[in-house]
Parts: structure tokens; C-alpha cells; sequence
């Protein structure tokens, strides 16, 4: 899509959301797959917010050449990421007997963040999910 990008504007855009994403998967960050690190795994949900923030801004743009549909395709998968990450704290919290009263705090931001983004405000969305995941890990 970047090498696609004739317009100035959408080319600074994507170039920003792909650099927070390539932030956002900083080998440091990451435990495995579906795990981020506690010390400072935040910054997944930092980065990825951000980059959820340019892509918005691409549809935003009236003049922009690439297709909205495109770009909300590519926000949508962003945030289905980011959920996972916190379906999964969750799962582990309860496996493992955390606080019952901030497993139910993560699942009350999830219920959020999916109302976030159902609305259409991905970025909130994963603000959401930020804090769950917080929540869910104990942090």
C-alpha cells in the first residue's frame, strides 16, 4: 500500500501508522505470540493506538487515494489484535486464581473497548483494552 501511495499526505500518514506498528513489535515488548511483557508491554497498546490513530486520519483525509474500506480493514484487524491480547490476559488471570475483583475490572474495560469499537472509535477501543490488559496482569 505504502509503495501505492501518490498523495503526499497519505504517504506521511502510512508511513507513521507502519513505523508505530514496527515499535509496537519490538522483540523486547513480546513474551510469545499472544503475550506481552509486563514491565513495559503497554507500549504495544501505546504504539498500536497510534497507529490505529494516523490509519483514521487517512479517512479522514477527503483527498486521500486510498480507499477508506482499505484503510478500515486494516484498523479493524488492529483491533482484533489488540482484544486478543487481552481475551488471552484474562484467560491466564483466571487460570491462574488472580483477584477476582480485577479480573472482573479487565472484563468490565473489554465490554468497553468492544462498545468502543463497535462504535467506530478504534482508538478508544484500544485505550480500553490497554487498561484491561493492565487489570488483567495485575499491574
Amino acid at each position: 500500500m505504502l509503495a501505492g501511495a501518490t498523495n503526499p499526505k497519505d504517504k506521511q500518514l502510512l508511513e507513521a501508522a507502519i513505523a508505530d506498528l514496527i515499535d509496537s513489535l519490538a522483540a523486547p515488548l513480546w513474551i510469545d505470540q499472544t503475550h506481552i511483557n509486563l514491565t513495559n508491554g503497554g507500549l504495544v497498546f501505546a504504539y498500536e493506538q497510534d497507529a490505529a490513530g494516523e490509519l483514521l486520519d487517512i479517512i479522514k483525509y477527503k483527498r486521500s487515494h486510498i480507499p477508506d474500506a482499505t484503510v478500515q480493514e486494516l484498523i479493524n484487524k488492529l483491533v482484533k489484535a489488540d482484544r486478543l491480547l487481552v481475551v488471552v490476559s484474562i484467560q491466564d488471570a483466571e487460570a491462574r486464581g488472580a483477584n477476582p475483583n480485577k479480573i472482573k475490572q479487565a472484563k468490565q474495560q473489554l465490554a468497553v473497548g468492544d462498545q468502543q469499537a463497535a462504535g467506530g472509535k478504534p482508538v478508544q477501543a484500544i485505550q480500553h483494552y490497554s487498561m484491561a490488559w493492565s487489570k488483567a496482569v495485575g499491574l
